[in-house]
């Protein structure tokens, strides 16, 4: 995933550093100076921040050049079209030079001693492919959405076990697990198939690296995401690549992606039939969400309309 030069590209001199931070970003400059900052104040001071700009058509280029030039740490890549969310992600990551690999998003922040303290952990524990923590969600309007998790984490020694409390965490609740914006190696990261063009593709990636080894958890809010609100059609619209079909949101589509990660893992045939146990309430969960849930809303419309009542144990609420 690896590539040496890009259009727009600010110089990389010098040793690889500890630490990558890698901004994919498009039409950000509402936000861009927030996150940048957030990082120019981590009390850890080895890494470099890849900023991966998709064309925008705002100030945003404006904003990081002017920000890359007064900071050699930040490296600052341009392109000349629109390649979609999805292939501006993997970019990022594919011009980091250092150890660790951190995702932020342009609606991001971090807390100053985010890389400080989650480095540690991973130099503590060779064993681990990431570091997560706790994350602060706030919408527009400033609202926080928090929630912390303090049950079985994606920390088992047995891959099998962790690909299962993976898919589980990501189901129950967006706020328990979020490795998309968790701290990683970066080799680890690049033995993976990266993001995927398709509705979660993030928690595909997910499932694919907890294969690899355990994360370790810090309990502890290091991190922030701004989450603009949007409907499951408005993420679709935002994942589909520029000029392509949009992006089919069957939940069928996880099953051979899931099957492929299971036979390719070194895993026993007890294990694996393990993780398809995991795969089949994962699907069942996603078709419930996707299918079922939408279909009782559409019912209880049609029969409000009709004059049936809607008590509060209705199912077609």
């Amino acid at each position: 995933m690896k590539s040496a030069a890009a259009p727009g590209a600010t110089r990389a001199d010098g040793p690889s550093p500890k630490l990558s931070f890698g901004l994919p970003i498009y039409n950000g400059q509402r936000s861009i100076r927030r996150v940048i900052e957030s990082i120019q104040r981590q009390t850890f001071g080895d890494f470099e921040l890849v900023i991966s700009d998709n064309a925008s058509t705002d100030q945003t280029a404006a904003i990081c050049q002017e920000l890359a030039q007064q900071d050699p740490r930040i490296r600052f890549y341009t392109r000349e079209a629109n390649a979609g969310i999805v292939a501006n992600f993997n970019r990022a990551l594919s011009f980091a030079r250092g150890e660790y690999f951190r995702w932020i998003g342009g609606d991001d922040w971090l807390e100053p001693n985010y890389a400080e303290r989650c480095v540690a952990a991973l130099d503590r524990r060779p064993d681990a492919v990431g570091v997560t923590n706790f994350l602060c969600y706030w919408n527009d309007k400033g609202e926080k959405h928090y929630l912390e998790y303090h049950g079985p984490r994606v920390d088992s020694p047995l891959a099998h076990e962790r690909f299962e409390r993976c898919l589980w965490l990501m189901n129950e609740d967006y706020r328990y697990f979020d490795p998309m914006y968790s701290m990683h190696r970066r080799a680890v990261l690049e033995r993976t198939h990266g993001l995927r063009p398709i509705l979660n593709g993030d928690q595909m990636l997910a499932a694919e690296i907890s294969l690899f080894g355990p994360y370790v958890h810090l309990p502890e809010v290091l991190a922030n995401r701004g989450q603009p609100k949007g409907s499951r059609d408005d993420v679709l619209r935002l994942i589909t690549p520029p000029g392509q079909p949009r992006i089919n949101p069957s939940p069928e589509q996880f099953l051979p992606v899931l099957h492929q990660m299971i036979q390719d893992a070194a895993m026993t045939r007890g294990q694996k039939l393990y993780c398809y146990r995991a795969v089949l309430r994962y699907y069942l969960e996603e078709f419930e969400t996707s299918r079922i849930i939408p279909l009782r809303m559409r019912l209880g419309k049609k029969l409000r309309e009709l004059g049936v009542p809607m008590d509060r144990i209705s199912p077609f609420h």
